[in-house]
């Protein structure tokens, strides 16, 4: 996309340029199922389908819209490459970066904030848009963190969330996942890909994982479905 700004440098006053972003290309099914977002979205899909990059492109094009936003993580590790590539991604625009926050500030206001769910407590008084929780299905007491702490950081802006995650079980990521299948729940909704689902995939991988995974790993991992206990 691209982004008009100010520069007051210019002979002329107020001159508007344009600085461009580059976002992630999205593919059909990533597509449509941004399409079909609602407020609260639940996104359960296999290995590399490309859900981190979707919500790398719902983050970044928030952010560019002037928004304040959030990016979670279950450790601190697991944030580390998307900080990366979105720093990169949004230079053109970033008047401020803090490598100790892990914070971006940018032109027109916009703001992009990376978490560990790890250490929830310390999101509490921030405020945001959007929010997104990627592996959701790994972080420890994910209905409480949702519950106690998320949920009151959308209240001031009316923000919304996506959980985006490969299943683990059947535990807090499950139970949001239900509420997008209930039609009665209108700010909810939920989406199930599998790794076939990635057209840049080649299916005879996936089917060579098949012979060298157990099955509940394959169904899991690939299909990206909820089995009984705590997984694999």
């Amino acid at each position: 996309g691209a982004f008009p700004f100010t520069d007051i440098n210019q002979e002329a006053p107020f001159a508007i340029r344009t600085r461009r972003v580059k976002l992630p290309r999205m593919h059909k099914h990533q597509s449509i199922m941004l399409e079909k977002a609602a407020r609260f979205n639940v996104a359960d899909c296999g290995r590399r389908f490309g859900k981190t990059m979707a919500g790398e492109y719902l983050l970044c094009d928030s952010a560019i819209h002037q928004q304040p936003v959030a990016w979670c993580a279950p450790t601190y590790k697991m944030l580390l490459d998307v900080w990366r590539e979105v720093v990169e991604r949004m230079e053109p625009i970033t008047t401020r970066k803090s490598e100790q926050d892990r914070r971006l500030e940018l032109l027109g206001g916009g703001s992009i904030d990376f978490w560990s769910l790890d250490n929830p407590d310390s999101i509490r008084g921030k405020h945001y848009k959007l929010i997104i929780c990627d592996e959701f299905a790994m972080v420890a007491n994910g209905m409480d963190v949702w519950h106690n702490i998320l949920r009151a950081t959308l209240i001031d802006l009316q923000g919304g969330t996506w959980f985006m995650s490969t299943p683990r079980g059947r535990n807090a990521f499950h139970e949001l996942y239900q509420l997008g299948l209930d039609d009665t729940i209108t700010d909810w909704q939920s989406f199930h890909y599998t790794s076939y689902d990635n057209p840049y995939l080649d299916a005879g991988e996936l089917d060579d994982l098949r012979h060298t995974m157990t099955e509940a790993a394959y169904r899991q991992e690939i299909l990206a479905e909820f089995l009984e206990g705590e997984g694999t």
